[in-house]
């Protein structure tokens, strides 16, 4: 299964949107996975928060980041 952006720049910033995302994560989305042993979760997001829905599995034990290696250009380059 996979997760695409849960937060959005802006809802990052609210404590209250980000408790959101997690509890949909927690409560709806993870309970759609089937085979808790063998199945997999993909989170392919932009790290907006160290308490976003990955700052939140790394904190749970349940999962790894891996970055993509690109890096938004700066405007002065």
């Amino acid at each position: 299964m996979i997760v695409d952006d849960p937060h959005n720049p802006r809802q990052a910033e609210s404590p209250t949107e980000r408790e959101k995302a997690l509890e949909w994560f927690d409560q709806t989305f993870y309970s759609r996975l089937n085979d808790k042993k063998n199945g997999v979760i993909v989170v392919v997001m932009q790290r907006l928060h160290e308490k976003d829905l990955s700052g939140h599995l790394l904190a749970k034990g349940l999962g790894t980041c891996k970055n993509s290696g690109h890096r938004r250009k700066q405007d002065d380059d």
